[in-house]
């Protein structure tokens, strides 16, 4: 039996729908003429990120809307139903992806059920079945058999994407490319969180003038009036994909204000910024690991796994390093202070450069570092420095040997 975990893309809400509002795409499946005005507003509504509007718009349709709808409305829906935490978006997506197999079996579908076929089979956790959709929609494009708008932005991404998920990253920057020149003679005609989706893939495909493109037209969007709630942490990550650490840690600052999720993941990145700076101040270099495809790390590794295994050599590096007594910062000041040891301290350097790298790819790609850290055991890792670790470890330990040498 297969999983019903959601698998849904990084840097997914509904803010990160929002942006300039691209014109809603109808499904080549007739609805009744009595439903067409409610699955026009959400079909509005969700381009412009407004799931509130969406489910409302649903709401006004009878019950057996939520079987008969066409397949790219009942991916919308359960989108946005997962999204609102207003129950399971399983069925949903279960029913747009029969839909639109249906619907894609014959060449003459349009982009947008290819589109939403394959984000419907990764919610569904179907990987496979995904790609071979995906691959399917690439081949009718290069075929000729599936059509592109010269000037549509959102399609041209959406092409990307297709690309992407087949296993083709390279083959998806020449139309993200397309996308980005439709922006530029249309700006706002593409939302921000597809501009960071390009700005990412063109990133870990080494394509760093696409990314730069895509990134700087991001930073532009973020700061244009009426930008969307979730645009301050798009700046952000742009800001750091920009290597601009210092602006980034100004906005982080005033995000850890907040008590709430913002806060916390503003926290991380704060963190990441440190481990960095540290890093760089010990003569370090951070170093991303990404591979070329863009597909993983070095053995294989998701970004995930790569962090833990990593916090892991950090981890087993700081336990075993040692402890010296040292003059205290201020000489003024009587008596020592302990610190790691330079022959620890040169030890861990290239651990933490690596795990430095990484943590900036997370930052960056907008992962859930906070959720990732707690599970995977490394969050002290981001948190604090790592010659304090070492300081700390070694204390408890003499105080551990002091109580023991105390039992009778």
């Amino acid at each position: 039996m297969r999983s019903r975990r959601l698998v849904l893309p990084l840097i997914v809400s509904a803010a990160a729908l929002a942006g300039a509002a691209a014109p809603a795409r109808a499904s080549s499946t007739a609805v009744p003429p009595e439903w067409a005005p409610a699955v026009a507003r959400a079909a509005e509504a969700y381009e412009a990120g407004r799931c509130a509007d969406v489910l409302a718009a649903f709401a006004t349709l009878p019950a057996e809307a939520a079987t008969s709808l066409d397949g790219v409305s009942l991916y919308r829906w359960g989108f946005c139903v997962g999204n609102a935490g207003r129950g399971d978006a399983f069925d949903y997506y279960r029913r747009a992806a029969e839909k639109l197999q249906a619907e894609t079996a014959a060449a003459g579908a349009p982009l947008d059920a290819y589109f939403y076929r394959v984000n419907a089979l990764l919610n569904l956790d179907l990987a496979p079945e995904a790609e071979a959709a995906a691959k399917l929609a690439v081949e009718r494009y290069r075929a000729g058999t599936l059509t592109v708008p010269q000037d549509d932005a959102t399609a041209w991404f959406r092409l990307g994407k297709l690309f992407n998920d087949s296993g083709d990253p390279q083959g998806a920057m020449a139309p993200f490319g397309r996308a980005l020149d439709a922006v530029a003679a249309r700006p706002g005609s593409l939302r921000a969180a597809y501009l960071e989706r390009i700005a990412n893939a063109a990133r870990l495909a080494g394509d760093a003038a696409l990314a730069q493109r895509a990134n700087a037209m991001l930073l532009a969007a973020a700061s244009a009036p009426g930008a969307t709630p979730d645009s301050p942490l798009q700046r952000m990550r742009a800001l750091v994909r920009a290597g601009r650490y210092d602006d980034a840690r100004s906005l982080l600052e005033e995000l850890a204000r907040d008590r709430g999720d913002l806060g916390m993941i503003a926290q991380y990145a704060l963190g990441t910024l440190d481990r960095v700076r540290d890093v760089e101040a010990r003569g370090g270099r951070p170093e991303p690991r990404a591979s070329l495809d863009g597909r993983s790390y070095p053995g294989a590794l998701s970004l995930e796994e790569a962090l833990t295994a990593t916090g892991r050599e950090g981890w087993t590096a700081i336990g075993e390093g040692r402890v010296v007594e040292v003059p205290r910062k201020n000489r003024d000041l009587p008596g020592t202070r302990p610190a790691a040891a330079l022959e620890t301290m040169q030890r861990l350097l290239p651990v933490e450069s690596r795990f430095a790298g990484l943590l900036l790819d997370a930052v960056a790609s907008g992962a859930p570092l906070r959720e990732w850290a707690v599970q995977g055991g490394f969050a002290p890792l981001i948190l604090q420095p790592w010659e304090r670790l070492v300081v700390d470890r070694d204390s408890a330990a003499r105080q551990a040997q002091v109580i023991d040498l105390k039992q009778p």
